[in-house]
């Protein structure tokens, strides 16, 4: 499933591209995750209610004196370690 900004005359962070999304795919923001690297977008993602993985992360990321500077969920360092986050176990 694609949501393209171009169609959608809008661009992450706004709260539409997360809601096309979860519309598109039948879900609730709940029953979803977002995954990214840059702060706007996973706190966008998090005003909606999506819980927020973060991997590749942007210096806006980083921790600086053991804070983090911009809040998720959970830190996943490659792809095959996304189904290892305690979301998707039952």
């Amino acid at each position: 499933m694609i949501v393209n900004s171009s169609e959608m005359g809008t661009t992450k962070p706004d709260p539409l591209m997360y809601q096309t999304a979860l519309d598109r795919l039948g879900v609730t923001a709940s029953d979803a995750a977002f995954l990214g690297h840059r702060g706007s977008e996973l706190e966008g993602a998090k005003k909606l209610g999506l819980s927020t993985l973060v991997m590749f992360p942007d210096p806006d990321l980083l921790e600086h004196g053991g804070h983090k500077l911009v809040n998720y969920d959970f830190y996943v360092p490659s792809w095959k370690h996304v189904i290892e986050v305690p979301l998707w176990k039952s």
